[in-house]
């Protein structure tokens, strides 16, 4: 039972995290436009994550676009599977 409430709270720990970050970065965004997660996240935070993490958070950030808990909307894929999110 531990190990269940420790997975789960671990969870939130992780979607909080990701929301912060993102929601720490929208300032530096444009209004309109659409954006990678990696751009969501920042370049300098996305590129010490593994590509496991960068795949986990995508995820997540769908979740939570679908979710309207971020100010994004989904706007398609980049030719490379790539999902594009535009700031409302």
């Amino acid at each position: 039972m531990t190990k269940i409430l420790k997975n789960k709270h671990d969870e939130l720990s992780k979607n909080e995290l990701i929301v912060q970050t993102i929601l720490s970065n929208i300032p530096a965004l444009t209004l309109g436009n659409v954006y990678l997660v990696k751009d969501l996240m920042g370049s300098d935070v996305w590129e010490t994550l593994s590509k496991g993490m960068r795949i986990g958070i995508g995820g997540v950030v769908s979740q939570l676009v679908e979710s309207r808990l971020l100010p994004l909307t989904y706007a398609g894929k980049t030719n490379s599977n790539k999902r594009l999110y535009r700031l409302d």
